[in-house]
């Protein structure tokens, strides 16, 4: 085999693991007492399973603080029109929030009106629906890669990414090609996608000629433990923080004051007939029962 095939988030997320500040300086971790070298791979390898996690956890972060800057008159309207799957939903993908308070309409949580597909809010700011999909990353996910690269700049001076700044496909392939060419290797489409998505599939192949100042291509077996894209895959896949299973649905609409009304007013008419039926009962029960004991 001469090549591995794997997904583009996957592959993005060994990129920023490969790259992390604890992994990338390739040194034994500074203990008191020196470890056999199994311990400190041992160790890496838990490293990588939790830098993994939390790579996870922060696209899960920065999609939620996308949906979370839409009012729930907007999340109601796009879960109408482009259905649960908060990742499918343009305004979303685009970033682009809220425009409710901008064209002076405050936001609110949702009514009976709110579920209507002409909703006010969102027609200033709507585009006609187009299919889902596009040809660069969701916002969130190059926010969430460029907040990566920052956060390691911070605890690393000599980050060599710092500066590389992520706003589009343009700029992720760049990231990724510059830390596999260092491997002498680079990253191709599998197939021609016409949008760009999260499970896209991608071939990462020898490059071919070498660049010229490039290391030489080391074996694919060795690129393999460099990656360890089984760390990423799998539990991305199985993850419920993948965007892709990411949903939304708008609550139910409180019933409206005519029917609390109507209940209210039902309860005390059936509490009248009750007390009207005990108060003319009453007194024959009684007679009644001194009649039975005085013949008794």
């Amino acid at each position: 085999m001469s090549s591995i095939r794997t997904s583009r988030t996957a592959l993005t997320h060994a990129i920023l693991t490969t790259i992390h500040p604890a992994i990338a300086t390739n040194r034994h971790f500074p203990f008191p007492v020196p470890l056999p070298s199994e311990l400190h791979l041992l160790i890496r390898t838990h490293l990588r399973v939790c830098i993994a996690r939390t790579l996870i956890e922060s696209l899960h972060a920065s999609l939620s603080s996308t949906l979370s800057a839409l009012c729930d008159d907007c999340k109601s309207y796009h879960a109408h029109v482009f259905g649960p799957h908060v990742a499918d939903w343009p305004v979303v993908r685009a970033g682009r929030g809220c425009r409710c308070t901008a064209i002076g309409l405050p936001p609110s949580p949702p009514s009976w009106k709110s579920h209507r597909v002409d909703n006010t809010c969102l027609e200033h700011d709507l585009l006609p629906r187009p299919a889902v999909g596009d040809r660069e990353p969701p916002a969130y996910f190059l926010a969430h890669v460029q907040q990566t690269l920052a956060a390691y700049a911070s605890t690393d001076p000599s980050f060599p990414y710092a500066d590389m700044p992520i706003t589009s496909n343009a700029d992720l392939d760049a990231l990724v090609s510059s830390v596999l060419s260092t491997f002498g290797w680079t990253a191709v489409p599998a197939t021609s996608h016409r949008n760009w998505e999260f499970d896209n599939d991608v071939l990462i192949v020898p490059l071919s000629p070498p660049l010229a100042d490039a290391t030489p291509a080391i074996t694919l077996a060795c690129l393999q433990l460099h990656l360890d894209l089984a760390i990423h895959d799998d539990p991305l896949a199985r993850s419920t923080l993948h965007p892709n299973k990411v949903t939304y649905f708008p609550p139910l609409p409180s019933p409206p004051a005519t029917a609390a009304r109507y209940s209210f007013n039902s309860i005390s008419t059936s509490l009248v007939s009750a007390l009207v039926l005990l108060i003319v009962t009453f007194p024959l029960a009684v007679a009644y029962v001194l009649r039975v004991s005085a013949h008794s």
